[in-house]
């Protein structure tokens, strides 16, 4: 590690991206991400997460305490995987976007900076230019990389242009992104505020419980689809992850106009459900998610596929 800090340090911009302060930081002093990442001692393929954010602060001139937040940590307790970023823990490690990131070209070219409310994979849409999010380069038709030459510039060196897709983006799709972008600032004032196009009772769970709720009503295209394990864990494309969100809010209306204590055939993967019921301490995560069972336990069998011990939930 050298002994001396870059001579030019910013400030961090509100809702930014932990990453992408580090990319722009690195821009501004004429270095790379990848400088950054060797001068503090780690390789290439090394992922940057929290335990690297004090040496990481020192050197750009930045906030120790801000940066440790911004990026994510993982960490096993009891035998599962957990995540944790901006003080809110997260179940699935695809449901963060650290390692893969997205972008809106329009907010970039004009904000100068990544948004941290990309670094989720259930937002796959702008709510400012009410367009996609892309994760792919236009030009090289390659997967944006957080080591690039400039937040605006993919690593082929050709700048990110936007999607000319005039597909309408969906109120409630916009609607998610807002509350998700409420949920992980903590704003008590603004989640009070009902958004309307979305159920009320998504204003008062944890970040996990509704991004693991929104996972479950949309990962099936049809039902009784097997996904394999490797596909689990394998990362997904904003494209997909769009086509997941637009089938679970279809579903959710489907759901809410149903009777109350009547089952409802609407496809549904079990292994996200079933992933909240037994890590979330959220009571309202726990009484949503056995709702939803109640309702949705003829349509998949799998969530009567428990242990003796964790059929109470179901009951």
């Amino acid at each position: 590690m050298l002994d001396s800090q870059l001579p030019i340090g910013l400030e961090p911009i509100h809702h930014e991206s932990g990453m992408g302060y580090l990319l722009r930081s690195a821009q501004a002093n004429g270095v790379s991400l990848h400088w950054l990442r060797r001068t503090i001692g780690l390789s290439d393929v090394k992922a940057i997460n929290q335990s690297h954010a004090t040496a990481l602060a020192w050197l750009i001139q930045g906030s120790a305490t801000w940066l440790h937040n911004c990026l994510p940590l993982s960490y096993k307790s009891s035998g599962n995987s957990y995540f944790r970023c901006w003080h809110s823990t997260f179940f699935s490690r695809n449901h963060l976007r650290h390692q893969h990131p997205q972008i809106c070209p329009a907010c970039i070219h004009f904000d100068g900076y990544c948004h941290r409310i990309w670094d989720i994979s259930l937002v796959t849409v702008c709510r400012k230019h009410r367009r996609r999010l892309i994760d792919r380069c236009h030009h090289c038709h390659s997967s944006i990389r957080w080591d690039r030459p400039a937040i605006d510039v993919c690593h082929c060196g050709y700048p990110f242009i936007s999607d000319h897709n005039t597909e309408s983006i969906s109120r409630e799709l916009l609607d998610l992104s807002e509350l998700l972008e409420i949920v992980i600032s903590d704003n008590e004032e603004d989640l009070a505020r009902e958004h309307m196009t979305l159920p009320p009772y998504f204003n008062h769970m944890s970040i996990s419980g509704i991004l693991l709720i929104v996972e479950a009503l949309g990962r099936l295209e049809f039902e009784h689809k097997i996904i394999k394990v490797s596909r689990r864990n394998k990362a997904l494309k904003t494209e997909e992850w769009h086509d997941i969100v637009t089938r679970a809010i279809g579903r959710l209306h489907v759901l809410s106009e149903s009777v109350s204590n009547q089952s409802t055939a609407v496809p549904i993967d079990a292994i996200p459900l079933r992933n909240l019921l037994l890590h979330t301490s959220n009571s309202l995560d726990i009484q949503i998610a056995e709702s939803l069972a109640t309702k949705l336990a003829f349509s998949d069998p799998q969530l009567l596929r428990l242990k003796p011990s964790q059929l109470y939930l179901f009951s």
